[in-house]
């Protein structure tokens, strides 16, 4: 009996000094591998053919910023420039400008020049933007234009002016997980019931973040005092007591920027009859027009609103078939006092106004009112 229990045991011994001797060799060859590599040995061929079909799942595209119809006379993009959703806030600007930077104030703004003639008073200049009115549609510092590209560019005032007024307007709030309000943003419906967002995102001050309300820039400059070196800004938010008017805003502060685009112009034919039309041209005041269309021939007047009365122009032109308008405008003397060159597609009518007696010329937007 004793000595059956003495081969069990060395029977034992045996077997796990084996075994210590194959982990010990185990050890050694697989010294230095990656603690997850896996021992191919162990893999059946089935599993190593399922492993090469294996595609990885695409991540999500990245966020591209879109063109959205809510039934105005522009297309208004879907987010802010700079954002990754649309509800993000995106970049803060200087007006003109296509970079954020670490402060916002004039030492560092790219229209802003300090002249001090020896002997003479110091002098602070806006040289590139200074006339009343002046836009930066078609040039080099659209912000719009620049970063996004193709036929993006940023909004004038009397566009967001039209965005205020004629969509439906309301205040809504993101909240996280513990039910705190994390962005506040205005909510724009247009007449055909699409809708974007606007986020409340301040705007930056020197080194300051100045939270609460949001603005947004325009392309245009004030019709008054330009050289106090304002531009026109969209705003929102509770403290202005309306959710999106306009007001001018410091140019060299940061701003939020959202983009438009240009409707095609129709091809479709353009009905004969009167239109009305509202816009701005080197005013400050809303100008009025009224257009008469009778085939190839077109006729109309202008009025404005002067301290004293409502002047009026005399307005003569044809359209073409690709519903190109070009029209004179007389003075009551009978004289010409300008020129109209722009595309009616039947909700407005764009293009460039040149005065007879200069040289300088303004972009013109008129939106019909029916």
């Amino acid at each position: 009996m004793k000595k059956s229990v003495l081969l069990v045991f060395i029977s034992i011994l045996a077997i796990c000094f084996h075994s210590c001797a194959s982990c010990e060799s185990n050890s050694k060859n697989n010294e230095g591998a990656n603690a997850d590599s896996i021992n191919e040995d162990v893999i059946a061929s089935n599993d190593v053919e399922e492993m090469e079909d294996y595609e990885a799942e695409p991540d999500d595209p990245p966020f591209e910023i879109e063109a959205v119809d809510l039934g105005l006379s522009v297309l208004w993009a879907n987010a802010n420039i700079g954002a990754t959703s649309v509800d993000d806030i995106g970049y803060y600007l200087a007006w003109g400008e296509s970079q954020e930077k670490s402060h916002y104030d004039l030492d560092n703004y790219f229209d802003f020049r300090v002249e001090a003639p020896k002997g003479g008073m110091v002098r602070y200049i806006y040289d590139k933007f200074n006339d009343e009115g002046a836009s930066l549609i078609d040039t080099e510092y659209d912000t719009a234009a620049k970063i996004l590209g193709g036929k993006w560019r940023m909004p004038t005032s009397d566009e967001f002016r039209e965005l205020a007024n004629t969509c439906k307007l309301s205040y809504d709030y993101i909240k996280d997980k513990n039910n705190k309000i994390i962005l506040t943003y205005v909510s724009a419906t247009g007449p055909n019931g699409n809708s974007i967002i606007f986020p409340l995102g301040g705007y930056k001050d020197g080194n300051e973040y100045n939270k609460g309300d949001g603005f947004y820039w325009t392309a245009n400059l004030p019709f008054i005092k330009p050289e106090k070196g304002e531009a026109m800004a969209g705003i929102a938010g509770l403290n202005y007591r309306r959710l999106l008017g306009v007001a001018s805003e410091r140019r060299c502060y940061g701003l939020n920027v959202r983009a438009v685009m240009e409707r095609e112009a129709s091809s479709a034919k353009i009905d004969n009859g009167t239109y009305n039309m509202e816009g701005r041209l080197a005013s400050n005041k809303t100008n009025k027009f009224s257009i008469t269309i009778e085939d190839t021939k077109v006729i109309g007047e202008m009025l404005y609103q002067t301290a004293s009365s409502n002047e009026g122009y005399r307005l003569e032109g044809t359209k073409d078939e690709n519903n190109y308008i070009i029209l004179t405008q007389y003075n009551h003397l009978e004289e010409v006092v300008g020129r109209f060159d722009g595309a009616f597609d039947g909700m407005t009518y764009r293009g460039k106004y040149r005065f007879e007696d200069g040289d300088k010329e303004f972009n013109f937007r008129f939106t019909v009112k029916k």
